[in-house]
């Protein structure tokens, strides 16, 4: 095992940075089967409490970036993120549900891109008609509203139209060529059902043989609007704090 390979006499330093390395994602691998499991039986259970607060979306990537690009370099992939038109904007947001969603998406994508890139992406839009070339699940309620658009793109197998209707049922690991089994099938669960209580929505774009786009969108707002929305009482969804109750 790694921790046995650390300690041996004839370990060498690469040895070791390698061993470490893979102790570090099983660690992590590990961490997120369990964050997983417990928001999808929080979510189940009518019990989520989304914590919002001004977010800047560029940090935020930045800091996704800076963990997961050890795991890029080490597939010899490319990871790139796209955050060039906020431009330090914050957002009124939950930022460690948008980090978990995101983390799910990427360490798919890392997972089954086995060469190109993986590249995250995030656009604040407000013209519904955007969506319409996102997927056949985007809400009709959303029109009109201004939201961050957020997608994870790979250059990996791509997936055949009759797996994508599956991929976001529960405990659900689809069996086709560049895919393995790993993992419990809640990732993209997590991930949609996290967007629809944020009154979002959540899909994927993919052909077969090049690559696959996952994607959000969660409605919100600049901070100057969303606070201005909260303290006079409007209804705004994601400008205040949401408990779900039985």
């Amino acid at each position: 095992s790694g921790v046995h390979l650390l300690s041996h006499p004839d370990c060498t330093h690469a040895m070791r940075a390698r061993a470490l390395g893979a102790i570090r994602q099983a660690e992590d691998t590990t961490t997120e089967v369990l964050n997983n499991l417990l928001e999808n039986s929080k979510i189940d259970a009518g019990k989520l409490t989304l914590n919002m607060s001004a977010v800047d979306v560029s940090a935020l990537l930045d800091k996704l970036e800076r963990v997961y690009h050890v795991q890029a370099e080490a597939r010899q992939l490319q990871f790139a993120v796209d955050v060039a038109q906020l431009s330090g904007q914050p957002f009124w947001l939950d930022a460690s549900r948008i980090t978990q969603m995101l983390s799910n998406l990427v360490s798919n994508a890392l997972k089954f891109t086995t060469g190109g890139e993986v590249r995250v992406a995030v656009a604040w839009l407000s013209d519904s008609a955007v969506l319409s070339g996102q997927g056949s699940n985007v809400q009709t309620d959303m029109a009109q509203q201004s939201y961050l658009l957020f997608s994870v793109s790979d250059t990996g197998p791509g997936i055949s139209e009759a797996n994508q209707a599956r991929l976001f049922q529960e405990y659900v690991q689809i069996r086709e060529s560049g895919y393995s089994h790993l993992g419990t099938g809640l990732g993209l669960v997590v991930v949609r059902k996290l967007a629809h209580q944020m009154g979002g929505a959540a899909g994927v774009r993919s052909v077969e043989g090049a690559g696959s786009t996952f994607w959000f969108t969660v409605p919100t707002a600049p901070v100057r609007t969303a606070v201005v929305l909260k303290n006079t009482g409007r209804t705004a969804r994601g400008a205040r704090q949401v408990t779900q109750s039985p």
